[in-house]
């Protein structure tokens, strides 16, 4: 029996530690302090007198300017040399990051990180693109979220000791620090449509459709888990747990990300996609379940390390779809806008339902992700007629 021919989309091949160093870094630096910022932003509010609703403004402007940029690089792409656009936003990532550490008033802080945000986001298009670049983009998206939640736990870990020491805002330094590797990397960086793939003109006619779909599930996906992540906590306390048993359950929730991340690395996608996406779909669901019917603590915790593995299992085989959909790396950007925007989206919706019951952010949920394995499995289905298609056009 043939291996080769058993897993066409699974032949041996091979990518530089260097370029995947240089990806890595490149995302690290634009998007590893996201989560802490609630965190650094609160340490803050005691040194330079933030309010709360200066720091919500902080965090939206950041965001706005991320989603904004996104959708520059998605339209730009073809146009703009990657490397040289990658350089200009890291060093606006290195700059604004040392201004924001000796920021000492709300309008500097807010202007740094606005500008933070458009760098992030052209950074972030960039990134997707040069990952659908690779021969093997579920696998080096997936490597990248294992660095980005590993650096997210040690940054969180640092940022309790700079808290200690009254000096939350040296956190900032560590972007810093990992944007101007990045830039010692860039030259790495993968630049060009993936050469493994074919590009026939009239195999980007079906391919769009599917695209089309893998957007929406990815976008919906993200409403599912903006409708119920945001409240986890609250669930905890709920279930009478103190404040730092909740705070130990969604480090170990951040652990099965990890350990999800890692399994996609080893595995790429020798089992396909189709597998992990429905798989992780109904692990989702499963977990939202157990959050609406049991209250019990040690289920608790169990359903958030589920939920946090079977989310990130499938944004890697999600990457790999669309690049492979689309080998340009256009669609990859536009799945990033997509990412955010339902982050976005689904906590305003949370926000709504919840006026009429505490139930039905769960249940939209469940809906999103049953919406979302659909679509997504309907564009994995679209990417493997795509090769075919695509040989018999240029025949």
């Amino acid at each position: 029996m043939n291996g080769d021919a058993a897993l066409p989309t699974s032949a041996p091949r091979a990518i530089g530690v260097l370029p995947v160093m240089s990806i890595v870094l490149t995302g690290l630096a634009s998007a590893a302090i996201i989560v802490a910022m609630p965190g650094l932003l609160a340490g803050m509010s005691t040194t330079i007198g933030l309010t709360d609703s200066q720091i919500a403004l902080i965090t939206s402007s950041e965001m706005v300017g991320t989603t904004a940029t996104t959708l520059f690089v998605a339209a730009w792409l073809s146009r703009i040399d990657r490397r040289k656009a990658a350089l200009v936003g890291l060093v606006l990532i290195l700059s604004v990051n040392l201004l924001s550490a000796y920021a000492t008033a709300f309008t500097t802080l807010i202007v740094a990180r606005f500008i933070a945000g458009l760098a992030a986001g052209a950074l972030q298009g960039i990134l997707s693109a040069s990952i659908a670049a690779t021969p093997i983009p579920d696998r080096i998206f997936a490597i990248y979220l294992t660095a980005n939640l590993t650096a997210t736990t040690v940054m969180l870990a640092l940022l309790s000791q700079l808290n200690a020491i009254g000096h939350p805002q040296w956190l900032f330094m560590s972007v810093v620090t990992l944007a101007t590797l990045a830039i010692l990397l860039l030259r790495w960086l993968p630049a060009g449509v993936a050469a493994h793939r074919p590009t026939d003109a009239k195999g980007a006619k079906p391919a769009r459709g599917y695209g089309l779909s893998a957007l929406l599930g990815t976008f919906i996906l993200l409403i599912g888990v903006g409708l119920t992540w945001p409240l986890v906590g609250v669930l905890g306390l709920d279930r009478a747990m103190s404040g730092e048993a909740v705070a130990r359950a969604l480090s170990f929730a951040t652990v099965g990300g990890i350990a999800a991340s890692v399994l996609v690395s080893a595995m790429g996608d020798r089992a396909g996609r189709r597998l992990p996406i429905s798989a992780g779909a109904a692990g989702l669901c499963i977990a939202v379940l157990i959050f609406m019917l049991d209250g019990g603590r040690a289920s608790f915790t169990a359903a958030a390390f589920v939920y946090m593995f079977c989310w990130i299992l499938i944004l890697p085989y999600c990457a790999g779809l669309v690049a492979t959909l689309d080998p340009s790396g256009r669609l990859s950007v536009l799945w990033v806008t997509m990412q955010f925007a339902g982050l976005a989206i689904g906590p305003i919706i949370a926000a709504g339902l919840l006026l009429s019951s505490a139930d039905l952010p769960f249940y939209g949920s469940l809906i999103c992700f049953g919406i979302a394995a659909a679509l997504t499995l309907y564009a994995e289905r679209g990417s493997r007629s795509a090769p075919a298609i695509l040989e018999n056009g240029s025949s």
